[in-house]
């Protein structure tokens, strides 16, 4: 998964694997320094090969080099959806595309800063900005799927991530079992 400590992307597949492992959301600090939870989430993390690419994804440099690089690798439907459908025939097949249980979802939100440029708001949070989205690979209510993104399975109703304040206890936890 990517870097969670600097992308939004890779602190959600780390919250959705603790939210799985505890088989549910409300969790905290305590939640995280618990044993059994420890050991999971270290041998987890610390399974993760060395020397990835700054250039690439984690998924982009396993489509582009096959298992070698990884067994697995959890991203979003964003990406890999349309990554996947614009791979070669060989790589595709060679990847099945898994949903957790239960499925989690991130949104994204723009948050202006008090007197910006409502202009930029304006183009980000429009029609423009909603089909960019969609074409990206999220899925936009109201707009066209991006090929390789699909229906199913269904969005849940919430987010099914713990809250921002776990977040940040698992991020601390992430930092202490990767260094």
């Amino acid at each position: 998964h990517a870097d969670p400590s600097v992308s939004g992307e890779g602190l959600s597949v780390i919250g959705q694997e603790a939210a799985q492992h505890f088989g549910r959301t409300n969790l905290s600090r305590d939640d995280f320094d618990d044993d059994g939870f420890l050991q999971f989430f270290t041998q987890l993390e610390r399974a993760v090969p060395s020397g990835a690419s700054a250039d690439q994804t984690p998924f982009e440099r396993m489509l582009a080099t096959g298992p070698a690089a990884y067994d697995v690798v959890a991203t979003t439907e964003a990406e890999a959806g349309p990554l996947l459908a614009s791979a070669s025939r060989d790589r595709r097949q060679a990847v099945d595309l898994l949903y957790p249980a239960p499925v989690a979802t991130a949104e994204i939100v723009y948050a202006s800063v008090v007197g910006g440029d409502t202009d930029v708001g304006d183009a980000v949070t429009g029609d423009a900005g909603r089909q960019a989205l969609a074409h990206a690979g999220w899925r936009v209510d109201g707009e066209s799927l991006a090929k390789g993104v699909g229906n199913t399975p269904g969005l849940p109703a919430r987010s099914n991530l713990p809250d921002a304040g776990a977040l940040e206890a698992l991020l601390q936890t992430w930092r202490e079992v990767t260094s």
